[in-house]
This record gives C-alpha cells, structure tokens and sequence, in this order.
C-alpha cells in the first residue's frame, strides 16, 4: 500500500480499545485503524455513521492524524478534513464512495507540493492549480493526474507557457514567455517548439518567422530586424541560413542573394552594395570564385574568371 492511500484509509478511529482481537473482528482490516480513537456515532456494526471526529496516533505508522468527517459506515463521504499532523498531509475537500477524492478538494503535501480543484475518482480531473516541489506553478485543465487540455504554467526561472496540453506535456499551439521578456508563438510537439512558428527577441529585435524542429529553425523562415534594419528569407538548418536566401536591406536596396553556408557565402550569387559596387556570379567562402561580373561605380567592369576574389583573364 503507497504512504498516499495509507494517508486517506487511516481515518476510522474508535474509542480506546486494549483488546486488538476484540478490534479485529469489528473492522477489516485492523491494521489500519490500531491506537486511534474516534468520537461520533456508530452504526449497528460498531461503525463510524455520521459526523464524527477521530485523532491520535496509529500504530501503523506512528503517525497522529487528525479528521473530521460526515461517515457512512466506516467510510468518509462529502466533505471532509483530513490531517496527518506528523508529515503535514492534508486533504481538505469532497470524497465519495470508499475514501475516495471526488469533486473539488485541496490536497497538500510538504515533500511534492499542492493541487487545489476538481477530483474524479482519487485523480486531478478538471480546472485546477497545481504547484510542484520545484515551484513550477500550473493553472489549467487536468486528466489523470496530468495538464491535458488549456493551461497555464510558470516555471521556477520565470518562464511562462500558455496553450495546449496533452497528458502532461506541451502539445499544439502555444506561447512561450522566456524570462529574458523574448517569445515563441506556433506549434509545439512532444513539450518543444516544432512545426509553424515565431520568435521575437527584445534584445536584438531580430524576429524569426518559419518552419521549427527540435526548437530549432529548420526549414523555409523569414528573418528581420529593427537594429540592423534588414530582411532575410531563406532556407535554415538548426537556426543557421544554410541555403538560397535573399536579403534586403533598410532602404529597399537588395544587398545579397544566393547561397549562404552559415555566415559563408557560395554558390551563385547577386551581391548589390549601397556604395553601387556589384556582382553576379559564383562565389567560394564569400569571395568571387570562378565566372563573375564584377561593376564599380565609376563604371569599371571585370568580366571573367575569379580565383579567390582575385580577378583573373577571361
């Protein structure tokens, strides 16, 4: 028998009885109820019937418990408070059939925390509040003991998720407040950010909207930002361009478009710079490799071969 069944069976407390035999045989089992006292009615069976009141410390576990309980032959029903003064356990809330959580209660425990709001059958089912030893504090839906449903949770470091749950973790739309104030916006699969989405980060305010993976940008996106006052669209590998992109800068000016192998330009590209420079053609480690045109602004053209960003004979 788990310490939690143990804490709600250990109610039925009779008056002081020196003969365990004797007790044995008026309730089942005896373990349970040894060297506690009760004081209330009793039904015809010597059992707890109607309101009544037990305290003391059991046998079984040396503990000293305290409730007050409407009883129904030996058995708590509708509302009760229930109270392990040794371990600081408490239920206080409504319980149906044999001893069971049913309906809406709180239940406190020093060692794993606290849940306020609605039971089904012993399990957190419905709205609740639930705070975990850690401090991780949830206010949502349950199912079976789990977030399932909307809720909300903040986290020891602050971190604020609100959105969809699925039997404990983060699953379909979300919003995820980092503590730093940057966020998420999209889908989340298996508790992280993945499918379609979106990222602000108030520090640099770079804004990233695209495919994720494993909280990772990886796939079509669009980035911007308002510091350096530019556009990015394109292909992405674990928050990394690694693919055809293009890019605008802050005066409609298009500055970049290509390939770009991390911050590595390659492939062929179309690079026009503010100063009216340009070129067109295929590039190696960001320097015109290979057949290019190269223009400057005072008309020059260099057409031919690169090697290295070194001009060579046509």
């Amino acid at each position: 028998m788990s310490k939690d069944n143990l804490f709600f069976l250990i109610f039925i407390i009779l008056n002081p009885i020196n003969n365990c035999d004797e007790y044995t045989k008026i309730m089942e089992p005896a373990s349970r109820y040894a060297g506690l006292k009760y004081l209330g009615g009793l039904d015809a069976n010597g059992l707890p019937h109607g309101k009544g009141k037990l305290f003391g410390i059991c046998d079984v576990d040396q503990h000293e418990h305290l409730a007050h309980c409407n009883f129904v032959h030996g058995h708590c029903q509708g509302f009760v408070e229930i109270h392990d003064l040794t371990t600081k356990m408490s239920y206080v809330g409504y319980m149906q059939g044999e001893n069971v959580r049913h309906g809406y209660g709180k239940y406190t425990d020093p060692k794993s925390g606290t849940y306020e709001g609605n039971w089904s059958n012993d399990r957190k089912s419905g709205f609740g509040i639930n705070i975990d030893e850690r401090g991780n504090q949830y206010i949502g839906e349950h199912k079976d003991n789990h977030p399932h449903g909307i809720g909300k949770i903040t986290y020891g470091d602050s971190t604020v998720y609100y959105g969809d749950w699925v039997d404990g973790i983060r699953e379909g739309n979300g919003i995820l407040i980092f503590a730093n104030g940057d966020y998420y916006i999209g889908e989340f699969k298996k508790d992280q950010p993945e499918g379609i989405g979106g990222t602000i980060s108030m520090q640099s305010g770079k804004k990233l909207f695209g495919e994720f993976k494993d909280s990772r940008v990886s796939g079509l996106a669009i980035e911007s930002s308002t510091i350096q006052n530019n556009v990015r669209i394109g292909s992405y590998k674990e928050d990394t361009i690694q693919g055809l992109f293009a890019e605008r800068a802050g005066d409609g000016k298009l500055r970049i478009t290509g390939h770009l192998n991390g911050l590595s330009k390659s492939g062929v590209v179309l690079d026009i710079n503010a100063d009216g420079t340009g070129y067109i053609g295929e590039v190696k480690n960001s320097k015109p490799h290979g057949m290019g045109i190269l223009t400057k602004p005072e008309g020059l053209k260099l057409i031919g071969n690169f090697d290295n960003g070194i001009f060579l004979n046509p």
